[in-house]
This record gives C-alpha cells, sequence and structure tokens, in this order.
C-alpha cells in the first residue's frame, strides 16, 4: 500500500478491511502488529478517496480495538 496508483492503494485499503471484517479478532490482532502498517493506513485516510478514507479508519478502529480487547485478558 505504500507504493502504487491511488485507485490501486484504495483496492488494498478495501481488501483488507474485509480481511479484517471476516477474520476475527485474531487476525486483526496479527495485521495490527505489521511494521509499518499503521503509518500507512494513517496516510491514506488523509490523502485517498471519502471511500478510501472511510475503510482506512475502520481499519484503525479494527486494530485499536483488538488490541484493548487482549489487554483485558479475552
Amino acid at each position: 500500500m505504500r507504493w502504487g496508483t491511488p485507485k490501486g492503494k484504495e483496492n488494498a485499503v478495501s481488501a483488507l478491511y474485509e480481511i479484517c471484517r471476516r477474520g476475527g479478532t485474531p487476525l486483526v490482532r496479527r495485521i495490527a502488529k505489521l511494521p509499518g502498517l499503521n503509518t500507512v493506513i494513517q496516510n491514506i485516510t488523509l490523502t485517498r478517496t471519502k471511500r478510501g478514507k472511510k475503510k482506512a479508519s475502520l481499519i484503525l478502529k479494527m486494530c485499536q480495538r483488538s488490541q484493548r480487547f487482549r489487554r483485558h485478558g479475552h
């Protein structure tokens, strides 16, 4: 997602969103730990289309929730 066309990045964000949504908390936790992912997703929330921004924001929220869920012993 760091390189590529704006449309390609938006498609990558959409695909990652669906993977996170369908994969459940354990998968989201693993994705949240990927080096540099948070920075790339945050950049997309600032620079892409409305659709891309929304999906990127949802990915960030899922990652944050998965970390809170883990800290509470679930």
